[in-house]
């Protein structure tokens, strides 16, 4: 079995822009750049997918629609959901780092804290596993179009990077990656989906 992943990052936002931390918040997009739609139409047009999948918050489902239109269905899947933030929600990102210092880095989130009401990692580990373990089980061909973290948890799983590695910088907006599940990687991320994590997190 070789299944293939193409992930993309939705369009920024106002809150993208304005530097607040926005977790599961709907907030929507508010205007495109076509340049980069009309490009990513031509580059994603070239391959065949199986399925195309999305989160269901606006910004996720607002990107796909924008290069796809009606021609394709777009299939709607909870567990692409960015990370629950609880608390932190809606407030602007220099806020949050002078009240919350023990939950930083330098300018990183530690990826193990977990705000007050918010998701916690290991949970956001266990449904991107679920999700490739469903999706990748035949020969398949997939395009997701998901968030920050959660792309940074499909990227830890498909190239042996730490979390704790994958974290440390942003996916870049409307940049498609592509990423190849051979059965060895399929069968690690179904027996064990911490094996690339610090030790550290509790299994």
């Amino acid at each position: 079995m070789a299944s293939e992943l193409t992930i993309i990052r939705h369009s920024p936002t106002e809150y993208n822009e304005q530097n607040f931390f926005m977790g599961t918040l709907d907030i929507p997009i508010t205007s495109f750049d076509e340049k980069k739609i009309e490009e990513l139409k031509k580059v994603l047009s070239i391959d065949k997918y199986t399925s195309i999948y999305s989160s269901p918050l606006q910004r996720s489902l607002q990107t796909a629609k924008q290069i796809f239109g009606d021609k394709y269905p777009i299939l709607i899947d909870n567990r692409l959901i960015e990370r629950n933030l609880g608390v932190w929600q809606g407030v602007r990102k220099d806020v949050i780092r002078k009240k919350y210092v023990e939950a930083f880095k330098g300018n990183q989130m530690d990826v193990y804290y977990t705000p007050e009401n918010g998701e916690p990692f290991k949970l956001m580990i266990h449904r991107v596993a679920s999700f490739i373990s469903d999706i990748c089980k035949d020969n398949t061909h997939n395009l997701i179009f998901t968030h920050n973290a959660v792309f940074r948890v499909f990227k830890s799983f498909l190239t042996d990077i730490p979390l704790s590695s994958a974290f440390s910088k942003n996916e870049p907006f409307l940049t498609p990656q592509k990423f190849i599940i051979e059965d060895s990687l399929y069968n690690r991320i179904q027996s064990n989906p911490f094996f690339t994590v610090d030790k550290n997190i509790i299994i």
